[in-house]
């Protein structure tokens, strides 16, 4: 009888489970009970210019990034943002020097080697021709507010071709922000940046840079430490800055 009966439990759980294998069940168990025989409840539809589905999550709108407009927010974002890869970590990031609204700004394009470690721009052999080159000027450092269009210095030296769109439009507000009146521009990347030319040929005499507004006269040179390989470029330097001191354009 025993027997008779387990053999029959068996016929029925294998029927039951036959038939529940036909109508697509393919999991023992749910985490939370539903009622199955049920028909799903027809979509909330909301009214919106194209009818959507509210139970369908919606695309969350990106975020436009807050403008910079003032001289300090550009200095804090230039030493701490972390999309400015191609700075370096911020422990590493030189901060402008002088005061912004020096006579002369100066330029520079990314800093030297060694720069870093000395936590200031043109340090190192350069220092020496840099302020050589403003004594001939009459200027020393005090007379100048000095940055750089990249803050940190970018593997090999030079901005990869995807981040100079951003450096550039950095150094524009950056040196649209400074109260200089003057511009001195050292190096391919800062003349870019500001008079949107190529660097080479240097352009010659006084330029104009106008950023909202403001005009600035602005001469454009290659970096110390380029002069320091090439010398014989330092006669094309020499004529930029006379033409400063003098007021004379191209």
């Amino acid at each position: 009888m025993v027997a008779d009966s387990l053999q029959e439990d068996a016929a029925l759980l294998y029927s039951a489970l036959s038939w529940w294998e036909m109508a697509g069940v393919d999991l023992c168990m749910e985490e939370a009970p539903r009622r199955w025989l049920e028909s799903p409840a027809p979509p909330v539809m909301i009214a919106t210019d194209g009818m959507q589905d509210a139970r369908k999550p919606q695309p969350v709108p990106a975020q436009q990034p807050a403008r910079i407009d003032t001289l300090d927010a550009l200095l804090n974002h230039l030493l701490t943002a972390p999309d400015l890869v191609e700075a370096g970590p911020p422990a590493r990031r030189i901060a402008a020097s002088g005061h912004p609204d020096a006579p002369l700004m100066v330029l520079v394009d990314v800093p030297d080697e060694g720069d870093a470690a000395r936590g200031a721009l043109l340090t190192g052999e350069s220092a020496r021709l840099f302020d050589a080159m403003l004594a001939a000027m009459g200027k020393t450092r005090a007379d100048c507010y000095l940055a750089a269009v990249c803050p940190g210095a970018p593997p090999g030296g030079l901005l990869p071709s995807s981040s100079i769109p951003r450096f550039e439009a950095l150094a524009r507000d950056h040196a649209g922000f400074a109260g200089g009146e003057t511009l001195w521009l050292m190096g391919s990347a800062a003349i870019r940046a500001i008079l949107q030319v190529d660097a080479l040929p240097l352009p010659k005499g006084l330029q104009l840079f106008n950023h909202g507004g403001r005009k600035k006269a602005v001469i454009a040179g290659h970096a110390p430490r380029f002069l320091m390989r090439q010398p014989k470029h330092k006669a094309q330097v020499w004529a930029a800055m006379q033409a400063l001191m003098t007021g004379n354009k191209a």
